[in-house]
């Protein structure tokens, strides 16, 4: 309170509203930070792992493509179904290498570049076993291009989808993994705020309480102080505390107060001076009226001594 004191009226209200906009500047800050990083989290989510999610899907597909494609060399025996589904090969292996070109572009991290890396070796794997078939089914017999789909092709299929899946597989926990941050993230987000603005709301309350007290006492002790010179007691004493607009106001009136002390008191001397002199002329008069009495006593009696005297001068 006393510091609030040395500060003018104007100085307290400018720290108050500035400690509330620190802290809502702080809350801004604070919020902007955590959308931008919870705004990167779904974009490495929308643009990263879901990425490598379709790619990898993608290749899965045309890997299905070519075994289906396979299959059906097996069953049909027409000319221009077997080209038809050779050719089905041949588009499925260019979208294929395109998927896996876009996965190579997407991973990022030691463990997602060799889970591409093995996916890579089995696509290698895959296209061997798949020409050693296509060499059978057109050099050999239905039998032998039989076994080399069961033997050779469906274990280097199986293991490219086997590395595929576990490419998604991370993918998904890498996702989940941002979920359960961003939650995490929110959550705590949340709490801080709420603390934020608890201590704002208690800054603006407390700050207001403590500047309308430091306000509302030194007013009420100037209204206390004119209403006892109002009522002509020069006696009261006036504290002064700061050197704030009420601080001054209560020293005017401080100083008021002695200047009227003073007037009263040379008005008082003066009366008594007045009730002094006046004391001595009354004494003056009385003296005077005293003799003026004697004087005319004298003169009765002289008087009455020539009234005397000028009836003896008749009688004589």
């Amino acid at each position: 309170m006393n510091f609030l004191t040395q500060l003018r009226i104007g100085q307290r209200l400018a720290v108050s509203f500035g400690l509330l906009i620190l802290l809502l500047i702080a809350i801004g800050i604070f919020g902007a930070s955590n959308a931008n990083r919870l705004a990167k989290d779904l974009d490495r989510t929308a643009n990263s792992s879901l990425v490598k999610i379709a790619a990898a899907n993608g290749l899965e597909s045309q890997v299905n493509i070519i075994s289906r494609a396979v299959r059906d060399l097996l069953l049909l025996d027409t000319a221009g179904a077997i080209k038809k589904q050779k050719k089905a090969i041949v588009d499925a292996l260019e979208e294929a290498e395109k998927q896996l070109a876009s996965l190579d572009g997407a991973v990022s991290g030691d463990s997602e570049k060799a889970a591409v890396s093995d996916v890579r070796q089995h696509k290698t794997k895959f296209l061997a076993a798949l020409e050693k078939f296509q060499k059978i089914q057109t050099d050999g017999t239905p039998d032998e291009a039989r076994e080399s789909l069961i033997t050779d092709l469906r274990p280097a299929q199986t293991a490219l989808q086997e590395g595929l899946k576990k490419l998604v597989d991370m993918q998904f926990d890498a996702g989940k993994a941002l979920a359960t941050s961003g939650g995490e993230l929110a959550r705590s987000s949340v709490m801080l705020t709420i603390v934020l603005v608890a201590v704002a709301a208690a800054i603006g309350i407390g700050g207001g309480v403590v500047i309308a007290r430091s306000i509302v006492g030194p007013a009420r002790r100037a209204q206390a102080a004119a209403e006892a010179i109002r009522d002509g007691d020069l006696t009261q004493d006036i504290q002064v505390e700061g050197r704030d607009e009420l601080s001054q106001m209560l020293q005017a009136m401080k100083d008021m107060q002695a200047a009227l002390s003073g007037v009263v008191r040379d008005v008082s001397t003066a009366a008594s001076e007045v009730a002094q002199n006046s004391g001595s002329i009354a004494d003056s008069n009385s003296n005077l009226a005293e003799r003026t009495t004697r004087s005319a006593a004298s003169l009765q009696n002289t008087a009455a001594s020539v009234e005397e005297i000028a009836s003896t001068l008749k009688g004589a």
